[in-house]
């Protein structure tokens, strides 16, 4: 099924996506703790999200946050005598021009000024780019939820940035949009394999596959959070994704064992329990 659904509904969906099956790889029990105890996303998260908005739906960032431009107040928060406030947020000007700005932004969440307008400078680099910004022109569905059936039976979704059904007479292409603190090759080649974003991408290739019956690639487009806001587009390569796929396979495998057996255990034991300690640590 793929669907245009609010977030919030998206999380609520009992099934396992591409940042569970990481928590997973580690160990299931971690899965389990995760999804008992989800933690609440880090400001880097916070900020990507933000950045996603911005780049893939700006009238819809415009209407889903607001943000507080004190600075350019100060100058009238001034004591009740007239003179300069050294604390001009205790003044009732600012009170008063806090609490409007809160009525202007009802139903909006509140980000912070300079996060916006670095998101909005993302966004014009983003757009100078040729190749990232004729993917983002594009006909295609953004921030989509998909819900399938994996191939061993494991209930699955996802939700990715972007996905064009027709970029290719032959494959459709995934557009995932990642800010990063080096988008240099080297660099950002590391990022995928410590973030895992390649089992993430091939979790929405897997799931369109099968719903749309038709192969799909992947395309990143890398922008640096830092200006100058550098944008590189890379294109995943088909033997990176085979292996992504079977590592999921294999991972689902094990987590309907875990279903079936209500068992989530810690690390896979070695052989005869026993641990070896690496050769560098000894020294010539």
């Amino acid at each position: 099924m793929i669907s245009k659904i609010p977030f919030c509904e998206y999380k609520a969906i009992d099934a396992l996506n591409g940042n569970g099956l990481k928590h997973f790889m580690r160990s299931p029990s971690h899965y389990l703790h995760n999804k008992e105890n989800p933690k609440p996303p880090t400001p880097a998260m916070e900020f990507g999200t933000l950045c996603h908005s911005v780049c893939l739906e700006y009238d819809k960032a415009v209407n889903q946050y607001y943000t507080l431009d004190e600075f350019t107040e100060w100058d009238r928060c001034l004591n009740k005598d007239g003179s300069t406030s050294k604390k001009p947020k205790g003044t009732e000007y600012y009170t008063n021009w806090l609490a409007g700005q809160a009525e202007k932004g009802l139903g909006k969440e509140l980000v912070d000024q300079d996060d916006w307008n670095t998101a909005v400078k993302i966004r014009k680099a983003v757009q100078a780019h040729p190749v990232a910004n004729k993917l983002l022109a594009m006909g295609g569905k953004v921030e989509h939820t998909i819900q399938w059936t994996h191939p061993t039976g494991v209930l699955m979704k996802g939700r990715p940035d972007k996905y064009i059904p027709d970029y290719h007479a032959d494959y459709g292409l995934v557009v995932d949009l990642k800010t990063t603190d080096n988008a240099s090759v080297r660099s950002f080649a590391r990022t995928i394999a410590n973030f895992r974003y390649d089992i993430s991408v091939a979790n929405y290739c897997e799931g369109l596959e099968i719903l749309t019956e038709k192969p799909y690639r992947v395309c990143f487009i890398a922008v640096e959070r830092d200006a100058p806001h550098v944008v590189m587009v890379y294109h995943m390569r088909d033997d990176d994704m085979a292996l992504a796929k079977h590592e999921i396979y294999g991972q689902c495998v094990k987590f309907k064992n875990c279903l079936e057996t209500g068992i989530f255990g810690g690390y896979d034991e070695p052989e005869n329990n026993e641990i070896e300690v690496p050769a560098w640590a000894f020294g010539e």
